[in-house]
């Protein structure tokens, strides 16, 4: 007989066996596989993963589950995406070297184009946590804005949240609020100045992060009036509606004007600055280490600051991008003062600050330094480094020096 059974995971996803099977790991650690034509959803709370299993065989199951889904948890996506690969006679997976594909085990060079699949589960922050607050507020939210917080500086509330604490799987609801006329302080650690950020009206408020990143986030949701939604009062009276009679009555109820107050305090346009300097490819993040999409300007006060921007996906056709500081266009103000004997300028994040902090550095030892034993270690230093330099620049296809 087919039943259900509710299996507390680790995790779950991965590629998907020629029968069909998913590698799957239990909240004890133990390690299996599940039919993935079986998985009827995926939910999470408390760092698990509570997965929805049709199966017929309940009682082997039955040390794995738990009674039901706990009534904080939300519902996450499930994805399921086809790959191919080239695979020798013999099973082995093919390898490319250049144009050419050879079996790396017995090095034939005919394969055959394979497809395969991967089952993953997706937790949008965004939708876990509007899941949740559907389950907590009976009023209507609107989403404004998303501020966030890094080592770098970033937004920081003037107000206390209260304590939430409250995790799905990897996302943590750390507070949460309903607060009046919300304001934020908006500071970096280069820049001595702290401009504010104001939302007119009613919000709530959530304080988020996501596990293994340090930075973290304020999703700010609109309360939306109930009376000024349906207004079904005046309907009946469609004559009277354009006159000035009904005006006064909803002007008690100042609460839906501010709803464009968001919008007048925009945080400033950014500027893209899509190709890399000196037509070199886009590097890491130093901030976070992913892959940088593109880049971004933003002026705060009197200064532009330098922003890298991961493109995180489309979801319910809305883009999604995380964004990292990466510090001051045209340099650090407070830092380089203490590095004036050097001639030096500190900069926020390009492509060809190496190269300008070598030129300036060898410029000083040229002219500026005056102590005979610096120099002559300095000279060593380089004399070591060149020859290395030459080795790497022939080990990479480049000509010698």
């Amino acid at each position: 007989m087919v039943g259900m059974v509710v299996l507390v995971c680790r995790r779950i996803g991965g590629r998907v066996s020629e029968k069909g099977r998913v590698p799957v790991v239990f909240e004890g650690g133990e390690r299996y596989s599940l039919d993935v034509g079986a998985v009827q959803g995926v939910h999470a709370f408390g760092g698990k993963l509570y997965v929805l299993y049709r199966t017929d065989n309940v009682g082997f199951y039955r040390k794995w589950a738990a009674e039901g889904v706990p009534d904080g948890a939300v519902p996450l996506r499930v994805h399921m995406e086809e790959f191919g690969e080239y695979r020798c006679s013999c099973g082995e997976v093919m390898e490319e070297d250049a144009d050419e594909v050879f079996c790396p085990k017995c090095g034939s060079e005919a394969g055959v184009l394979q497809a395969y699949r991967v089952f993953s589960v997706v937790e949008e922050p965004r939708e876990v946590v509007e899941a949740f607050l559907s389950r907590l507020f009976s009023f209507p939210l609107k989403f404004v804005e998303e501020l966030w917080s890094s080592v770098g500086g970033g937004f920081s509330p003037r107000f206390r949240l209260p304590e939430a604490g409250v995790q799905f799987y990897e996302v943590k609801i750390i507070g949460l609020g309903a607060v009046e006329n919300p304001e934020f302080e908006e500071s970096w650690y280069d820049d001595v100045s702290v401009y504010r950020k104001k939302f007119e009206g009613r919000y709530v408020v959530v304080w988020w992060r996501r596990e293994g990143e340090r930075g973290t986030y304020y999703y700010l949701y609109r309360v939306l009036e109930p009376a000024a939604a349906p207004a079904p009062s005046p309907a009946p009276a469609p004559a009277p509606a354009p006159a000035a009679a009904p005006a006064p009555s909803p002007a008690p109820e100042p609460s839906p004007a501010p709803s464009p107050a968001p919008a007048a305090e925009p945080s400033p346009a950014p500027e893209p600055e899509p190709e890399p300097e000196q037509g070199e490819a886009e590097p890491l993040c130093p901030r976070c280490g992913a892959p940088v999409s593109w880049r971004e300007t933003v002026r705060r006060g009197g200064r532009e600051y330098s922003v890298a921007v991961h493109y995180l996906g489309t979801v319910n056709g809305k883009r999604r991008v995380k964004k990292c500081y990466l510090g001051p266009v045209g340099g650090y103000v407070y830092v380089t003062a203490t590095h004036g004997d050097l001639g030096m300028k500190l900069e926020g994040y390009t492509n060809a600050r190496a190269l300008e902090y070598l030129r300036v550095l060898l410029g000083y030892f040229e002219a500026e330094c005056e102590n005979p034993a610096t120099l002559k270690f300095a000279l060593r230093l380089l004399e070591e480094s060149a020859g290395r330099l030459r080795e790497r620049v022939k080990r990479m296809g480049g000509e010698g020096a």
